[in-house]
């Protein structure tokens, strides 16, 4: 994953590629921390950040018939490059409350990542579920190994 920072702390520019292991090194008041404390806000919150969410078409069908099927393809993937645009703009305006510090601060700061996306996610199967607070199974997600397609189900009743 690579990001590109400008203009935070004392950083003019910076374009960071994230690896197992990355060192950020330099003399005091560089602007480390902010480079690492600004990459931490968007990694601790990319759920958030990089949301992607149900049709109302999708939801009203998997209420009604219990399942739907989801192409990831044509939802994500192809449209990754709006994805990354608005999970880019809500990372550079949660900044000020990541940092602690006034968002003016920040006014000139300029945030952007980039996580490309290539074939491997069709060939890995998924499979989670997705739970209330209280533990309670909502939904089902699967993803068969070499499919475009998430089946989403909810849970049997059990009489």
């Amino acid at each position: 994953m690579k990001f590109t920072l400008k203009k935070i702390g004392a950083i003019d520019s910076a374009e960071i590629e994230v690896f197992p292991l990355t060192i950020i090194c330099g003399r005091n008041n560089t602007g480390k921390t902010y480079v690492s404390y600004a990459i931490y806000s968007l990694m601790a919150r990319w759920r958030e950040l990089i949301p992607w969410k149900i049709s109302e078409s999708d939801m009203a069908t998997l209420l009604r018939a219990g399942a739907v099927s989801i192409n990831i393809k044509e939802e994500v993937v192809d449209n990754w490059r709006q994805i990354q645009e608005r999970a880019n703009d809500g990372w550079r305006k949660s900044l000020p409350s990541a940092l602690a510090a006034n968002p003016d601060r920040f006014k000139d700061t300029a945030l952007s990542f980039d996580l490309s996306i290539d074939d491997k996610w069709k060939k890995l199967p998924f499979k989670r579920d997705f739970r209330s607070e209280e533990g309670k199974i909502l939904f089902s997600a699967e993803k068969l190994e070499a499919s475009d397609l998430v089946e989403l189900a909810r849970p049997t009743l059990r009489i």
